[in-house]
């Protein structure tokens, strides 16, 4: 790939990012699995980050395990149902990783 091409990505991936955490996140009335159970940031923030630093070839090891990391974190959820988990969803729970 061409170096264009790849900054064209990098961008257009930060765009839609940008684009879900502005109009969508704020109205879909569920929040990260990851962010929720490990205190720290959400999948979103976290992919927007390694996209930002790394690039979207480069840093797709570790946007795989961000949303590993997310799938995990429902899982614990939903295995422990004492957990206050009320409107907490992982995006891609259904989708092998």
């Amino acid at each position: 790939m061409t170096n264009s091409i790849i900054k064209a990505g990098n961008y257009t991936v930060l765009q839609v990012i940008e684009g879900y955490q502005r109009y969508l996140s704020p109205i879909k009335g569920f929040k990260c699995a990851a962010g929720h159970v490990y205190g720290d940031t959400t999948c979103s923030a976290a992919i927007k980050a390694i996209v930002k630093t790394q690039g979207i070839v480069q840093g797709l090891p570790a946007i795989q395990n961000q949303l590993k990391r997310c799938q995990t974190a429902a899982r614990q959820l939903a295995a422990n149902p004492g957990q206050p988990q009320a409107g907490v969803f992982c995006c891609v729970l259904p989708i092998p990783l």
